[in-house]
């Protein structure tokens, strides 16, 4: 018996590209697939980090607010105090600088992401009068 003889078969040749083609773009499909998943977590990795880091500034705001109010009602205080804000706990400091004036910083801590305010009072009688008021890395 005689087998017959299949010289460059087009069929053959365009089944095995079709199929390397098929691979190729299957690979690449899911390399972006996987780039796209992994940008989505890092995104919201950064997202409650920013989060915390604005909870971390309202916190540290709010106490430097509690400090001014201590002021306005003893314009005499001076010292180191903490508060707690929500079930979140802050301090802030009332240095006097002059007569009349007072240098108040606070800072508030949220899951190691730490803000620091720093109030420079120009005055504390009869009026509380705040020359600058600026988030600062360190006091």
């Amino acid at each position: 018996m005689i087998l017959p003889h299949y010289e460059n078969n087009p069929t053959e040749k365009n089944g095995f590209v079709i199929l390397l083609s098929v691979l190729i773009m299957g690979s690449v499909g899911l390399a972006v697939a996987l780039y796209l998943l992994s940008a989505g977590l890092t995104s919201s990795q950064n997202g409650s980090v920013l989060e915390l880091s604005n909870q971390a500034k309202a916190l540290s705001n709010a106490c430097a607010e509690i400090g001014l109010a201590k002021i306005a009602n003893c314009t005499s205080t001076v010292g180191t105090f903490e508060t707690i804000i929500d079930e979140s706990k802050c301090s802030y400091s009332i240095i006097q600088t002059g007569d009349n004036g007072r240098t108040l910083t606070s800072q508030a801590t949220q899951n190691d992401l730490t803000r620091k305010i720093k109030i420079e009072v120009g005055q504390v009688s009869p009026i509380i009068t705040i020359n600058s008021w600026q988030e600062v890395a360190g006091f």
